[in-house]
């Protein structure tokens, strides 16, 4: 399959009867994937940039690119928010909040455009004049040197993880975060190894980790520089306090600072492709995997289906 010529560009709708919308990431734009359960249907390209991260949250789906986060609500296209180039999206508590290559860590209040004295339309901004991009819809929640990821209430970081809060950004520990995932049980892939929250953050798998999502249940995954990990554990826990402290059972350490969770809970996934994996993402029903190459692949419980949708340069998946 051809690359940019066989992608249409066209936007693709789902009934919601038991389908999802796979939005990917690429070098070309937002490619949409319609999908139900295992099978595969249209694809599509929804709206051309070039996307470095995508996020989802009910009906919200944002993209982060060279120029703008952008945002689509529902079936509406994708809208400039102005805030200028990102490197990083997600949402925490509802709001969206990005990342520029600068460190800046704003989040999204689209209500205060109406009220503010500024003469500029969000899509005209200067990608760089962050004042004005505060000034109308963005809130600064703080300033790192290096951004890599966010994910719920966590940013990855190059010197480790932060926690969002209304105080701004805390330092919560580790080192060289690639990326983190802020549901369920946090977890933080570095260059040394994969961790997770418990009484303090334990490894649980060691090697060179740059990507890792959990659905804030049983499913987790991560990945290594050539290896597709997933936990085989009864569920990830409720949520621990990344200061330290643990809300729940699952995961708490003993006495002599053992975690309750062994690298034995997380195995290597045999995947029916060698091409790297990118992401991981999840529906109710389904897995959901992509790789550098654009092999989406999808695990609904039969084992792993796969579709080339012929794109380069994928940077991350959302599903709504």
């Amino acid at each position: 399959m051809s690359t940019d010529d066989s992608i249409e560009e066209k936007r693709v709708y789902s009934d919601k009867s038991g389908k999802v919308e796979v939005f990917l990431a690429t070098e070309l734009g937002v490619v949409v994937v319609d999908v139900a359960g295992d099978r595969v249907g249209e694809f599509g390209l929804d709206h051309r940039c070039t996307a470095r991260a995508v996020a989802s949250a009910g009906a919200h789906v944002a993209v982060a690119t060279d120029e703008d986060v952008d945002l689509a609500v529902g079936d509406t296209e994708f809208e400039s928010t102005g805030f200028g180039p990102a490197v990083a999206i997600g949402f925490w508590d509802g709001q969206l909040v990005a990342a520029n290559d600068e460190g800046w860590v704003a989040r999204y209040d689209p209500d205060a455009v109406d009220g503010a004295d500024v003469d500029a339309d969000l899509a005209d901004l200067d990608a760089a004049d962050e004042d004005v991009a505060e000034t109308l819809a963005w809130e600064t929640i703080g300033r790192l040197e290096t951004v890599r990821a966010l994910d719920g209430p966590l940013v990855a970081a190059a010197d480790g993880v932060y926690q969002l809060g209304e105080d701004g950004l805390t330092h919560v520990g580790l080192d060289d975060a690639r990326d983190v995932a802020g549901r369920g049980v946090p977890l933080a892939a570095t260059g040394e190894a994969l961790y997770r929250l418990g009484n303090g953050w334990m490894d649980v798998v060691d090697g060179n980790f740059r990507a890792v999502a959990s659905d804030g249940g049983a499913r987790a995954h991560a990945v290594a520089s050539t290896t597709l990990y997933e936990y085989g554990g009864v569920s990830t826990g409720e949520a621990s306090d990344a200061s330290g402290g643990s809300s729940g059972e699952s995961g708490e350490s003993d006495e002599s600072g053992e975690s309750d969770e062994s690298d034995s809970d997380w195995r290597a996934v045999t995947l029916p492709t060698t091409d790297p994996v990118v992401d991981v993402a999840y529906s109710p029903e389904a897995v959901f995997v992509v790789t550098e190459s654009g092999t989406l692949l999808v695990d609904a419980g039969d084992g792993w289906q796969t579709q080339e949708l012929g794109v380069r340069g994928v940077a991350g998946l959302a599903v709504r």
